[in-house]
């Protein structure tokens, strides 16, 4: 009688269970046993059941809600902002205002803040208030265009300068030959930011909670400068580090020692801004910053640094101190307010100012900027026209921030959902495929070998990474993220408990194996590095 390990027809707990004394394998299996199959189904459903109810009850699930205590302010514009964005998912907290020039001798302002400023989506609420300080982000461009056309008119500087004029450390360079209008505009042909912060570099930096300014200085900005390679001039790409270096050079050109100390001086005293500050590095924040999170809750630190404070990395505002730019743009009395004059593009349409992008916005001219660190959100939004004004600051660092501001100055359009970013596409691709190679190699015993559950197990937990820390939770229903992340535990559990009674080594490709073990190894480490 043929013995079991040649025989096609023995039956399948004889095939699952028979060893091979002296090698530890299993003996041909053909298929898994009934047994096996009936337990890797009870793990799997018990996993994924235990996943969706833990994404509803414990899961990642920012949003602003309803209710007086988690809302504050003007009970219009508590109105008007909740019919744009309902519950507000992805958002943890914001604070949103309008202005109506006009009305007063200053104009008019509302304001509303909803949501918790620690970010708490199951807290009983503390809503900020217009007097919250959140991080600004790159609108903090608008007052570096700004100061550059008041250095314009105090007769510092021309547009037409070019840069090495006031950073003669840059003379003979290409960087230095492009002009300060060029830099504010975003067509010097620099790139967006110094080489050493793009690549794999930038790639870590842009994900990870921590800062990515971190370490850098104005020496450091303009030595990077001096061997950047710029692309067609005239062409408009955003770049922070055209901003830090028109920054540098304006401070050179008004012989001021920071840009804290310029924009003190020219702006925010003038403006009574007193809320506004630089923070010069990390714990040095302003007391009840709202929490940066990202659209999952996630907490990300902070921004600072000195050497792109020009370009939004350090500047803390409120609500309120935005409503006094706002008014006094709306009026034309703030310093600089030049800089909101429509300027020809690269096709010569006029598609920004210093500092400021302008667009259409149903039926209306908006002016313009919007702001965006590790875990916040900001936009400013001018409608000259109507004397009207649209202020959002956000912990999230989703867009749908945009179109509320837009929306708060136009009275019209909509606010879409959160989207799923980068990130969050990215774990709705690579989960659902390494849970999907793993249950393959569970459910084909020809292909189950230590080694190869290992690599199968590593590959599902770089999904299940992905789905909790970067997946959609904003945009997706939490039972369904929940449940793919259950599924993916529960299958590496199985893969765990199947793997004590596997053959270390497949008999063929025992190389490729080991290549492959090696390559989901790094991928993982990738991945935390890119994370945290």
């Amino acid at each position: 009688m043929p013995t079991p390990e040649t025989n096609p027809t023995s039956t399948e707990s004889t095939t699952e269970a028979t060893t091979e004394a002296t090698t530890g394998h299993l003996t041909d299996p053909t298929r898994p046993a009934g047994s096996t199959r009936r337990t890797l189904a009870f793990v799997l459903a018990v996993a994924v059941a235990v996943g969706a109810a833990l994404a509803v009850f414990v899961g990642p699930n920012p949003r602003l809600g309803h209710g007086a205590e988690r809302q504050t302010g003007d009970p219009a514009l508590i109105a008007q902002v909740e019919s744009l964005v309902g519950d507000g998912r992805g958002l943890s907290a914001l604070s949103a205002a309008r202005v109506e020039a006009g009305e007063a001798p200053e104009g008019t302002a509302r304001y509303a803040g909803f949501g918790d400023v620690g970010g708490d989506p199951r807290a009983a609420g503390d809503p900020p208030t217009s007097d919250t300080p959140f991080e600004l982000g790159s609108i903090t461009k608008v007052f570096t265009g700004m100061l550059l056309a008041d250095a314009v008119e105090r007769g510092e500087a021309a547009l037409t300068d070019p840069l090495s004029q006031h950073l003669p450390e840059l003379a003979g360079t290409p960087a230095g030959g492009v002009t300060l209008e060029a830099l504010a505009m975003h067509t010097s042909g620099l790139p967006r930011l110094p080489a050493d912060m793009t690549g794999l570099a930038g790639l870590g930096s842009s994900f990870a909670p921590g800062n990515p300014y971190e370490g850098w200085t104005t020496e450091g900005v303009i030595d990077a400068a001096a061997t950047a390679t710029l692309t067609q001039g005239g062409q408009e790409e955003y770049s922070n580090f055209g901003t830090a270096l028109l920054g540098d050079a304006l401070a050179r050109a008004a012989g001021s020692g920071s840009y804290a100390e310029l924009l003190t001086n020219r702006l925010l005293t003038p403006l009574g801004m007193e809320s506004t500050t630089i923070v010069p590095a990390a714990g040095a924040e302003p007391a009840g910053l709202a929490t940066p999170r990202t659209v999952n809750g996630r907490v990300m630190a902070p921004w600072t640094g000195a050497a792109f404070a020009w370009a939004g990395t350090s500047t803390r505002t409120t609500a309120a101190d935005l409503t006094k730019l706002a008014s006094a743009l709306l009026d034309g009395s703030a310093p600089g307010a030049d800089s909101m004059t429509p300027r020809p593009g690269p096709d010569g349409t006029a598609t920004g100012g210093l500092g400021w992008a302008i667009s259409e916005r149903d039926g209306r001219t908006i002016t313009w900027h919007n702001g965006g660190t590790g875990g916040t959100h900001t936009i400013l939004a001018l409608d000259r026209d109507a004397g009207r004004a649209g202020i959002a600051l956000a912990t999230t660092d989703d867009r749908l921030v945009d179109s509320l501001g837009m929306a708060l100055a136009t009275d019209a359009g909509d606010v879409p959902g959160p989207g799923l970013g980068p990130l969050g596409l990215v774990s709705l691709i690579v989960a659902p495929i390494t849970l999907l190679v793993l249950l393959v190699r569970l459910l084909r015993p020809r292909q189950r070998t230590r080694i190869g559950l290992a690599t199968a197990s590593i590959d599902a937990l770089i999904g299940l990474v992905l789905v909790l820390v970067a997946g959609p939770w904003a945009a997706v229903p939490a039972w369904a993220l929940g449940a793919l992340a259950g599924g993916l535990g529960g299958a590496i559990v199985c893969a765990g408990l199947l793997a004590a009674r596997s053959p270390n080594l497949p008999e063929k490709g025992r190389i490729s194996a080991f290549v492959s073990l090696a390559i989901s190894l790094i991928l993982l480490v990738a991945l935390a590095w890119v994370l945290w």
